[in-house]
């Protein structure tokens, strides 16, 4: 019975894979040997996921062992309907889509090994991701060292997803980011603090130096939690403000604008979200014709001017306008009461125009929210180009309400008390530069 033990425990240490955490090594001299990869490819990543294009990174950008650099395009798309910027870089570039490897339409995990599987034929290194906010902030700091060392990146929330494929590239080496178990020889990283450092001297060694910095915010990649919310629905017609019209308008007592007022009912953070529609677009492209917006707090202060000029209208196929109008968005912190939206609008040819305006006001429990979604997820290809490190951390983000009890608009450039503070929190982060790069 004993002898039986012995023999079960041996067999079963023999499957399991070898995990133990070292100390953290800087060597910037790579095996090549133990890399069998294909050359750079292009990667068309789907916007819907943010690790996509973690784990692309090293697919469309490598050193070689001469540190020569292989690279090419990494582009984060809306797949169903891809913007114009992208379209005319894939025409300039020449890229068809049946060229690039397409990363959509599967989870994280399964987009890593189906990666990992296609370009490498062996590596003994890989780095692992935990497929959280906390892996993704140490992760973004970190996954330029796969295309210094052209390894692949996997994201799971369990090591036992991705064994299979860890043992069948030969891996033996696991540069682990987050909460998440490694394999073989665990290089793990607990903090953003610990991958920048990391990648600071691995930088030095291997290229003589940190020549750049990209500096992002992971919490790009999370949404606020809308906790309640109500709807507001205007319409109508108002005299053209246009002074081509100066006889019609003075006949009209100056009335060329309309008011509408709004409640926001909630305490805490606010976010207020417009949809302003020009219902007579006819003329847009060729007089210029636009709605403008104003919007004013509780307290009368107008803090928000803009018109449907500044905003992405509805185009046919060949680019024309049919529909002039206007998404915006603006959040508050503990200011609830009556606010008022004055709508003006401009048009040439007409005496009259029509409009159409929808307002969501949501309570959401936070303001440091992105208004640029994810794009801290390139921030490695970026530094890669250039030879040099991420830094990426949360505690760049600042709104009132978050990092100063202000009420108000939660932003310096709309809120004059909360300039100050802002300056100082950035001065700060400006310190932190100075003492990194000395």
């Amino acid at each position: 019975m004993k002898l039986r033990k012995i023999v079960v425990i041996v067999a079963a240490l023999i499957l399991l894979p070898a995990v133990y955490e070292t100390k953290f090594i800087h060597e910037a001299n790579i095996n090549y040997k133990c890399i069998e990869r294909q050359d750079a490819m292009a990667v068309i990543a789907s916007k819907e996921n943010p690790f996509y294009a973690l784990i692309a990174t090293p697919v469309a950008l490598y050193y070689d062992e001469y540190n020569q650099m292989h690279v090419k395009p990494l582009l984060i798309e809306n797949i169903s309907n891809p913007s114009d910027s992208i379209l005319r870089f894939k025409e300039l570039y020449g890229l068809k889509d049946n060229e690039a490897i397409l990363i959509a339409d599967k989870n994280a995990t399964e987009a890593s090994i189906e990666i990992a599987e296609q370009i490498w034929e062996s590596s003994e290194e890989a780095i692992i991701i935990k497929e959280d906010f906390e892996g993704y902030s140490i992760g973004v700091n970190l996954v330029a060292l796969a295309s210094y060392k052209g390894i692949p990146v996997f994201v799971a929330n369990s090591i036992d997803e991705i064994l299979p494929t860890l043992q069948s590239l030969g891996v033996k080496t696991t540069y682990v980011c987050g909460n998440i178990e490694g394999y073989g020889n665990v290089v793990k990283f607990k903090s953003i603090e610990e991958a920048r450092n990391y990648m600071m001297k691995f930088v030095k060694e291997k290229f003589g130096g940190v020549g750049y910095v990209v500096m992002t915010n992971p919490m790009d990649i999370e949404k606020p939690k809308v906790l309640d919310s109500v709807e507001y629905h205007f319409e109508g017609t108002i005299n053209s403000g246009s002074t081509l019209h100066g006889l019609n308008i003075l006949l009209s007592g100056f009335n060329y604008s309309v008011v509408h007022a709004f409640e926001v009912p909630y305490d805490g953070f606010v976010r207020i979200k417009i949809e302003l529609i020009n219902k007579d677009s006819d003329d847009v492209e060729k007089w210029g014709d636009r709605l403008f917006l104003h919007l004013a707090t509780p307290d009368n202060v107008t803090f928000i001017y803009t018109s449907t000029a500044g905003g992405i209208p509805v185009v046919d196929e060949n680019g024309n306008i049919i529909v002039d109008r206007l998404d915006y968005q603006t959040c508050v912190y503990n200011k609830p009461g009556i606010y008022k939206a004055e709508i003006v609008g401009t048009w040439i040819a007409k005496r009259k125009g029509s409009y159409e305006m929808n307002v969501k006001v949501e309570k959401i429990d936070k303001g440091n929210f992105p208004l640029m979604k994810d794009l801290s997820s390139l921030a490695a290809y970026l530094a890669a180009y250039h030879r040099g490190i991420i830094w990426a951390s949360p505690e760049f983000a600042f709104a009132g309400g978050e990092n100063v009890d202000v009420e108000g608009i939660i932003y310096p450039i709309s809120n004059e008390f909360l300039v100050e503070p802002c300056n100082e929190h950035f001065m700060a982060i400006n310190q932190q530069l100075n003492e990194l790069l000395a």
